[in-house]
């Protein structure tokens, strides 16, 4: 999930919800979400929530292409906040 350089103290939580939808057999990725705490770069912990709501899913994309964004915000969060 979150990648750093090297490790930080944080503790995630990660949720899914993912439908079928069968009259145009795609997926609808309804909920992703990812809470946790961190510590900062600059020493100041943090308790954050991110979401992803609604997204259409074509045949070949994974749920983890929106956990690796869910991520990657993770890491900015981590490197960028006070």
């Amino acid at each position: 999930m979150c990648r750093l350089r090297r490790p930080w103290p944080v503790v995630l939580v990660l949720v899914l919800m993912l439908v079928h939808l069968v009259f145009n057999d795609r997926r609808l990725l309804t909920s992703k979400a990812l809470a946790g705490t961190l510590t900062t770069r600059g020493g100041r912990r943090l308790t954050f929530a991110f979401f992803v709501n609604n997204v259409p899913l074509p045949a070949d994309v994974t749920t983890s292409r929106e956990g690796r964004a869910l991520g990657h915000l993770c890491e900015i969060l981590h490197e960028h906040a006070g």
